[in-house]
Parts: structure tokens; C-alpha cells; sequence
């Protein structure tokens, strides 16, 4: 059973909360398996869907009950919660068994909804499909080409500098422009976003919609995508274009230039082309050229991506973002630093490989970090210390009476083995320990009810505006 917590009061988290877990849970519901919401008693409980949202016709929905806490804590198999705030408040019998889905419109909630989908795929045939789809495009002579989304990417269309008979390995929104499709038909196509491409916005929506003609159109064409994002897609996807689909698992360490003939595993680096694109190229050995893959206009912070087809992108977003709020990264100058040096890397080892890359001047003109391997090694042994910490937390006593202990002992080997230093340790290790503790829980709650507030004025003012440009466009056509 999966249990949504906490329990829901407003009818408008009701609406939002209902339409994503159908969407999410749905391959699960169709396996049996039981999804819940526990409501207030006296909520009204007809309510709409957001219009954002994709929602299915055939009533397949989670249950909505009235429970307990103390209920949700013995029959939940499963617990997500959905309010930040609410799960720092949690029992902590609940919160040690509870996992962090957040809010709503947070990206990284929909990364642990569809991680919580007890769903089990078969990695092994995806792997078979994928030496298959490899083996096909190696009876060709041409080189690799990569297409990204950016400007160049119309050039491809016209040969202009580009080589023929190419392999082309198609990243997310490129395959919006239909010339290109129809100059360079594509071999593979990645998808790692989970606002635009892989989730539950009408965005995503469309943008299947067209990926499925493009499949259709294309029988030799295969899909890339996160095995994660497939545990919920798998019940959306039509069933004539499921055998195209290579659903990849999650790594947190994956040696650069790695092809994914010898590592059969995607490692997130929140770009398609690092994560996919440039792996699935190092599995064929052949030259590498790129088109589409420019950059951002200006590097401060607040540009973002420039893309082929600026106004088509702009007006498709629109449901991706009062979907997903949260989409935005803070510190963008900082985002792209990162993203180039690690393709800079990526290329720098596939070249040591005997391969020819023609990098683009986004990449080419970035050194490649010969520390950026240890660098993300350092910071995988951070993130998992950091888990540790916040398991921690939800057994302050435990953690309180491991640091007093381990404090006593230091403390009395190094300044003198008298019983009264050694008490005074303990006691100034526990009080610490527990204030510390303390205070981080009340600072992480305080600021989940700031950003739930934030999210929720931002929301309103996105819906409408969404609202004021539906009644301009129905005026604009009468």
C-alpha cells in the first residue's frame, strides 16, 4: 500500500494531490496495488483536476479516506509526504519510515514519487534492445551526429557543414523541428525531463504526443529514458511503441567516456546530453559531430537556455510551470559552469579512446577538469554523510547518546582519565548534540511554511495569468 501524508484540509490540494498520484501510481493501481489519501472528514470531495494536469478517463484513482496517523504508520508499506512542513511536525515512528516527496510542485518530489512506484522493469531485455539498436546503426559508415535543442539546430536540416548518412542521437525538444526530422531521421532519442517531457503536465503531455508520430514515423528509432521516469510513463506509453522504449537504471559514479555497451547505467547530471547522449555515442566508436548544442545566450542569472524555436518553446512551457513551480535553478552561471566542464570531460576521454569529437565552441572552448572525477566522488561521500544526518534526525535520542559516548571516550583520552572530566564531557556532548538537533528541526520547518507560502502565492499568480491570456486568445479569435 502507498499512503499520502499528511492529511489533506483545502479542496485545491485535493484536486492537484488526486490528479498526480493517478498519474504517478497508476501503472502500480493497475497491478493491485492500493493508493491512498487520507482527507479531512468534512472536505468536499468532488472536485476538479487542475487544468495543468493530465488526468485519465477511465477512473482509475487512489482511495480517499478519513485515517489516522498512527493508522498510516502501521498499513502504509509505503508513506510519501507531500507537505515539507508537515513531515518535519510527523511522529517520529512515521517520519523514520516516510519518504520525502515534499511539495507538490518540486521537482525532486516527482523524483521520489516515481522511485516509491512498486514497479519492477526488466533491465536486462532494455539492455538487449539497446546492443540490438547499437549493432543496426553500425552497418551504417557515417559518423555520429548529436542534436540538441539550441539554435544551430535548424542547420542540420540543410547539410550546412554536416556530414551525411549520420547517426543521430536526438536530445529532449529537439525533434520540435519537423525539417530536421526529415533531413537526419533519428536513430535514438533521449528524454530525461520530468517537467516537459517524462511527467504529469500537459506540457509532457504534448510533448509524447508528438514523440509517439515521430516513433511512428521513424521505425527505426528507439527511446532512452530513466528507468525511474518508466515505472510510472510504462502506463501511458501505447502499447505498439512499448518495445521501443530502453529504460536505463540510476548510478551515483560512472567513469567519463563510458559508453553504455560497458556500463548499462545513466548517472543524473541534470543535462540529457551528458547523462545520455554522449554515453550512448561512446558506445559506437564512431566520430562525433554536434548541432543544436549552443549554450545559454548570456551566462548570468537570469538567462536560460537559447533554443531553435524560442516562441514555440516559450508557449509550450506554460502548463510545465504551474506544474512544476520549482523548475527554476538559483544559481544558473553556476549550473552551466558545471554542465560544460563536465561535457568538456566527457569529450576529452572519448577522444582518448581513438574518436574524433568536433565540439562545439560551448564545449571546446572549456578545459576539461582533470579533478572533476574525484571532485564528484567527494561529493557522493557528502551526499551520503548528509543522508545519514537527516536519518539521524528523526532519532535525536540514539544520535544524542552515540556523540555523548563517543565524546566521553575522546575526551577522556585525551585530557586525563578523571571520572568528573569525563561525566562533564558526556553532559556537554548531550546538550549540544540535542540542541543542535532541536534547532536544525525547528529552522527546516520554519522554512518549508515560507517556501509552501511562496510556492502558493507564485502558483496563483501563474494560474492567472495562464486565465487572463486564455481570455485574450478568445478575444483575439472572435
Amino acid at each position: 500500500m502507498i499512503a499520502l501524508y499528511p492529511q489533506v484540509r483545502t479542496e485545491e490540494d485535493l484536486g492537484d494531490l488526486r490528479a498526480r498520484a493517478a498519474w504517478y501510481f497508476r501503472s502500480a493501481m493497475e497491478a493491485g496495488e492500493r493508493v491512498t489519501i487520507s482527507v479531512a472528514a468534512d472536505l468536499n470531495r468532488v472536485v476538479e483536476a487542475p487544468f495543468y494536469l493530465e488526468t485519465g478517463a477511465d477512473g482509475i484513482e487512489p482511495e480517499l479516506m478519513v485515517t489516522q496517523t498512527d493508522d498510516i504508520a502501521r498499513d502504509g508499506e509505503t508513506v510519501i509526504c507531500w507537505d515539507k512542513a508537515a513531515r518535519f511536525a510527523a511522529p517520529k515512528a512515521l517520519r523514520r519510515i516516510m519518504c520525502a516527496g515534499d511539495e507538490l510542485c518540486d521537482l525532486g518530489a516527482s523524483e521520489t514519487w516515481m522511485k516509491s512506484a512498486p514497479i519492477t522493469n526488466d533491465v536486462a531485455l532494455s539492455r538487449e534492445r539497446f546492443d540490438r539498436a547499437v549493432a543496426s546503426c553500425l552497418f551504417r559508415t557515417g559518423p555520429i551526429l548529436v542534436l540538441g535543442a539550441g539554435p544551430s539546430l535548424s542547420d542540420a536540416a540543410t547539410n550546412n557543414g554536416y556530414p551525411s548518412n549520420t547517426i543521430n542521437l536526438y536530445g529532449g525538444s529537439s525533434i520540435s523541428n519537423e525539417e530536421v526530422i526529415a533531413a537526419r531521421p533519428p536513430d535514438f532519442i533521449a528524454i530525461a525531463d520530468i517537467a516537459g517531457q517524462c511527467g504529469p503536465s500537459l506540457t509532457a503531455k504534448r510533448y509524447r504526443d508528438r514523440l509517439y508520430r515521430v516513433l511512428r514515423d521513424c521505425p527505426q528509432a528507439n527511446i532512452l529514458v530513466p528507468e525511474p521516469c518508466w515505472r510510472s510513463l510504462c502506463a501511458w506509453w501505447p502499447a505498439d511503441l512499448k518495445g521501443r522504449v530502453i529504460f536505463l537504471p540510476e548510478t551515483r559514479l560512472r567513469a567519463f567516456g563510458a559508453g553504455f555497451s560497458e556500463i548499462f547505467a545513466y548517472q543524473p547530471t541534470s543535462n540529457v546530453l551528458t547523462a545520455f547522449l554522449l554515453p550512448t555515442a561512446a558506445s559506437m566508436a564512431r566520430d562525433i559531430y554536434f548541432a543544436g548544442i549552443d549554450g545559454a545566450a548570456s551566462v548570468d542569472a537570469k538567462s536560460g537556455w537559447s533554443h531553435d524555436r524560442e516562441d514555440f518553446h516559450l508557449a509550450e512551457n506554460l502548463e510545465a510551470g504551474l506544474a512544476h513551480g520549482r523548475i527554476q535553478v538559483s544559481d544558473l552561471a553556476g549550473y552551466y559552469h558545471q554542465h560544460w566542464r563536465r561535457a568538456a570531460s566527457e569529450c576529452a576521454a572519448i577522444e582518448k579512446s581513438g574518436v574524433s569529437v568536433y565540439a562545439p565552441l560551448a564545449i571546446s572552448k572549456v578545459e576539461p577538469d582533470r579533478y572533476l572525477s574525484l571532485k564528484i566522488r567527494i561529493r557522493e561521500l557528502a551526499r551520503i554523510f548528509f543522508m545519514g544526518v537527516t536519518m539521524l534526525e528523526t532519532r535525536p535520542i540514539f544520535a544524542t547518546v552515540c556523540s555523548a559516548v563517543g565524546a566521553a571516550i575522546l575526551g577522556g583520552m585525551i585530557v586525563t582519565s578523571s571520572i568528573s572530566v569525563i561525566f562533564l564531557f558526556v553532559l556537554l556532548s548531550a546538550a549540544l548534540t540535542g540542541g543542535y538537533f532541536s534547532l536544525r528541526n525547528r529552522i527546516t520547518r520554519i522554512t518549508a511554511q515560507q517556501d509552501r507560502a511562496r510556492a502558493s502565492a507564485e502558483g496563483r499568480v501563474l494560474r492567472s495569468l495562464a486565465a487572463r491570456l486564455d481570455r485574450l486568445e478568445k478575444g483575439h479569435k472572435t
